[in-house]
């Protein structure tokens, strides 16, 4: 997925939600194949480093990136993050005039599905 964000349209923008708290980090022990990568790191560590390089690579796109960085991951701060994202999704559509609750397509399938329903 990352190719097709990197070389492919630039509709997009992302977003990295980072939870500063590790606490149910842990050590990798023997990976076969990957002991000398991996053996003795921190999970926290690796993720962390997977992100930076994210973010780096796509920073050196020039794409459009938005960083959160939690505190905590609880169900308080996880539907604050989900309430955020779906009132831009609503103010953004309605600035391009477009109507965040119509899914004509998703309807399409929703109607092909009852029909198939019905006849069985």
């Amino acid at each position: 997925q990352l190719q097709l964000y990197l070389e492919g349209n630039r509709d997009k923008f992302f977003n990295f939600i980072i939870s500063k708290n590790h606490k149910n980090d842990f050590k990798i022990k023997d990976l076969a194949g990957c002991e000398t990568l991996f053996g003795g790191k921190k999970l926290s560590k690796i993720l962390e480093v997977e992100h930076q390089t994210t973010i780096e690579v796509l920073n050196q796109k020039k794409l459009p990136i938005r960083i959160f960085e939690i505190d905590d991951v609880n169900e308080k701060v996880i539907a604050g993050l989900m309430m955020q994202m779906f009132l831009e999704t609503i103010i953004i559509a309605y600035a391009k005039k477009i109507n965040p609750f119509d899914q004509p397509a998703v309807e399409l399938r929703k109607n092909l599905a009852k029909e198939i329903i019905k006849k069985n």
